[in-house]
């Protein structure tokens, strides 16, 4: 024998009940005190077969909504849906009343949260692709409220409804309980089960299919006009549901203006109304330098802060997606260093000063990066030739040189030959030698750019000579 499951709320000041055996056995909670509502209510659900028990906590947000004259086609609609199904499926079109031509609407779905959604702005009712388990629970009650964008707003709501069908638990018959919304949904899916009473307990289950056909056929039919946004939308021929079959792109089309067509299938009467879909960007764009490699030639010793070159970077995005901020990525090199960019122009510029004899040139990493929600990024490269410049002296090996001549010795014989070093590349083999002092009234003598100094005709003594 299977226990009887029984539930108790504990509700504030009675504001919500259980009323009746029925929904107590169903777990079913109702408001039985309408005259002063809380914004938010925490209720303690208790549940018992009779001999165990337990507890849960329903959490019930209250919502204030104005009475007005905004309000739905039908205050309940009804569909199904497959169990299991993991695919997305259109439930009903929700058509809202009280409102002007192409007012704007907000649609929104109060409750259950999860496994429903409902287009903001046309008010399409569609499954979130989350699978339904029939055992699990076999009836879903989805409120959707419909808002305008007056001050103060007005909104209602409507309840999509799944219990529309009953079986006959002795007969197996299938009857209707309350009449179809031939607009919002006409096939319904069943799945039925049958089961014996018999030891054991066997069953077997079958899928039922119900369509449902209006006696007057379609009177309404929609469709667009030829070639008018048919590459990228179709439009549902019943229900005038607009979908997007292709995807669209912000770069190559911000707006697209279609013409849709209602007509009476009966009279052949017409009309005709546009509809204009604005495109929103969405960060789909990294962003791209104007050259893939940059390379730059820059002379050594200038100051700190000059300025080395300027990268640029763009991206095809809008707005905040298309505003860019360079970097210099750190390396195992230490360009960081001796190199700053700067984050909104992507100026480069020196931090220190820098030394061709130290290092002769640098390769820098550039990233441009978008501020997308999501942001996308770019890079480059940046090749710095470090230029020599003349800023070292020349510098002789020691300070002071000895050598020793023959006094019959001939002009022209070579004394002694004196080498100077110098760091700058283009300096070291242009170096020129010339006696500055310590030959004063001698003989003629000659300077060499290898630094050989020639004895004097004709010449005896003791000479210091200071060269340069």
């Amino acid at each position: 024998m299977t226990p009887t499951r029984q539930c108790h709320t504990a509700s504030p000041r009675g504001i919500f009940t259980t009323p009746s055996l029925f929904t107590r056995t169903l777990g079913v909670i109702t408001v039985s005190n309408v005259s002063d509502f809380r914004s938010f209510y925490q209720l303690v659900v208790k549940a018992s077969d009779g001999l165990y028990k337990d507890s849960a906590t329903v959490m019930v947000n209250v919502t204030n909504l104005t009475a007005s004259d905004l309000g739905f086609q039908h205050s309940v609609y009804s569909a199904s849906v497959t169990e299991n199904l993991k695919t997305v499926q259109t439930l009903a079109a929700l058509k809202a009343t009280g409102c002007h031509l192409n007012e704007p609407l907000f649609y929104s779905v109060l409750n259950p949260m999860g496994r429903f959604a409902v287009s903001q702005s046309s008010g399409v009712l569609e499954t979130t692709g989350v699978p339904f388990d029939r055992e699990q629970q076999d009836v879903y009650t989805v409120v959707v409220k419909v808002e305008d964008m007056r001050t103060p707003a007005r909104t209602a709501t409507a309840q999509e409804d799944y219990n529309l069908f009953r079986i006959d638990p002795g007969l197996g018959d299938v009857s209707l309980q309350r009449p179809v919304d031939f607009e919002a949904l006409n096939k319904y899916v069943l799945r039925v089960l049958a089961v014996d009473e018999a030891e054991p307990t066997h069953s077997t289950a079958a899928q039922l299919v119900i369509q449902a056909r209006n006696p007057d056929g379609y009177r309404l039919i929609y469709n667009l006009e030829e070639g008018n946004g048919s590459k990228h939308f179709h439009i549902d021929f019943k229900t005038g549901v607009l979908t997007v079959t292709n995807p669209l792109d912000y770069e190559s089309q911000t707006m697209h203006v279609l013409t849709v067509r209602a007509s009476d299938s009966v009279t052949g009467a017409f009309s005709e109304a546009s509809i204009e879909i604005e495109v929103e960007d969405v960060n789909d764009n990294a962003p791209v330098f104007s050259k893939s490699k940059y390379s730059v030639n820059m002379a050594e010793a200038l100051p700190v802060g000059s300025s080395v070159i300027q990268v640029s970077a763009s991206d095809r995005d809008s707005a905040q997606n298309k505003d860019l901020t360079f970097e210099i990525m750190k390396t195992e090199g230490n360009e960081t260093e001796f190199f700053a960019v700067d984050p909104s122009s992507g100026m480069i510029v020196t931090t220190q000063v820098l030394d061709h004899e130290n290092t002769k040139h640098f390769i820098l990493k550039i990233k441009a990066t978008d501020r997308g929600s999501a942001p996308l990024s770019g890079e480059t490269s940046v090749f710095v030739n470090v230029t020599d410049v003349n800023d070292n002296p020349p510098d002789f090996v020691t300070s002071q040189y000895g050598a020793s001549l023959d006094e019959m010795a001939k002009c022209g014989h070579i004394v002694i030959k004196i080498q100077a070093s110098d760091p700058d590349t283009g300096d070291l083999n242009n170096l020129k030698y010339k006696i500055l002092s310590g030959n004063e009234g001698r003989t003629s003598t000659s300077t060499s750019p290898r630094g050989s100094s020639p004895s004097p005709t004709c010449a005896r003594g003791t000479w210091i000579l200071t060269t340069t």
